[in-house]
């Protein structure tokens, strides 16, 4: 018998707790290839986000929440008083990067987290 014509069962230690931790969103987005993005505002956010390998995906993060997300690319509305759509487009965004929305009266602004 060849070894590709094999069944293999793989079994997990229960008592190897470490192999279960939960990643932080900072850890999972330099695993997976995304970014980690903050809301610093008072209201919701909605935004896009996209990358070479995947289509665009409309998100809303919640105030004062912060999540990872996968993509290169984020679009969004700058313009918080929704009279009229004003797009603004990312520059590319880096793995593992941490990045936030703020707002200054009706003016709504995406940049890398500052350290």
């Amino acid at each position: 018998m060849k070894n590709s014509d094999k069944n293999t069962n793989i079994f997990l230690d229960g008592c190897n707790n470490h192999l279960f931790i939960e990643l932080s969103d900072y850890e999972a987005s330099i695993n997976t290839g995304g970014f980690t993005v903050a809301n610093k505002t008072d209201k919701s956010v909605d935004f896009y986000t996209w990358g070479p390998a995947s289509a665009p995906t409309k998100f809303t993060l919640p105030k004062n929440k912060s999540k990872n997300f996968s993509g290169k690319y984020v679009l969004y509305d700058s313009n918080l008083d929704k009279k009229f759509f004003v797009p603004v487009l990312s520059e590319e965004l880096d793995n593992g990067g941490e990045y936030s929305f703020t707002s200054e009266d009706n003016q709504l602004d995406f940049s890398g987290a500052e350290g």
